[in-house]
């Protein structure tokens, strides 16, 4: 039986970074690179702050970023595909749900053109709704967008399936698509789960003391 979803393998991709926004997107529109970069981390910054107070985030033409509960379910480690249990933690998920409070993308306009000196609400504007374009073409499956301590856009392929019209309750095919998946950062899931955070890092360090021991005793 094949999957329902699986991803993009990575090598298949061409990987847009904060650089490449900054460059071939922003500055062609601000003419001026500095400010590009400031712009762009102003929005990352104030939705990184927004998805802390798990407050729902809104982007245009693409979805809603939104912070999620989720119980601890049986799991599988990336690394070496062993069974494992996955703890419950908060995640954040994009979703094309409407959401009753959330943070508008012209709030996020508004206080980037405050932050910025000397850059129009106008070029602002025009560079939140070009990266929100940027991050809908993902769904083309051609390239993932990666933003170092903030998450990763990427695409992820949905097989045909059964579904249900929300109206009526009738039983419809729905086609296979291309939809764009977003991964937090270790960062991002460090703020929304502080104590999972600090477990891991503890984890981390274990292994760490326990590498440097067998080494020690292999070379003596």
């Amino acid at each position: 039986m094949s999957k329902k979803t699986y991803k993009i393998k990575v090598a298949d991709l061409t990987t847009w970074s904060k650089a490449d926004v900054i460059e071939k997107i922003f500055t062609p529109i601000t003419d001026n690179k500095k400010k590009s970069k400031e712009i762009l981390l102003s929005f990352l910054n104030l939705m990184t702050d927004r998805i802390s107070k798990k407050i729902p985030i809104m982007l245009p033409h693409v979805g809603n970023l939104s912070v999620n509960y989720k119980n601890e379910r049986p799991g599988r480690n990336p690394k070496n595909g062993v069974d494992a249990l996955i703890t419950s933690r908060y995640v954040v998920t994009l979703s094309k749900c409407d959401v009753k409070i959330r943070s508008k993308g012209s709030e996020l306009i508004s206080i980037t053109t405050e932050e910025v000196d000397g850059v129009t609400e106008k070029s602002v504007r025009d560079c939140f709704y070009a990266l929100c374009h940027l991050i809908d073409d993902v769904s083309k499956g051609d390239y993932r967008i990666e933003f170092r301590g903030f998450g990763i856009f990427s695409p992820v392929f949905r097989a045909k399936k059964k579904g249900r019209n929300p109206k009526t309750g009738e039983k419809v095919d729905v086609e296979a698509s291309i939809v764009v998946h977003f991964k937090q950062s270790r960062y991002i899931i460090g703020l929304l789960n502080p104590d999972l955070a600090e477990k891991n890092a503890k984890k981390l360090l274990e292994n760490k003391e326990s590498k440097e021991s067998k080494k020690l005793a292999k070379n003596k």
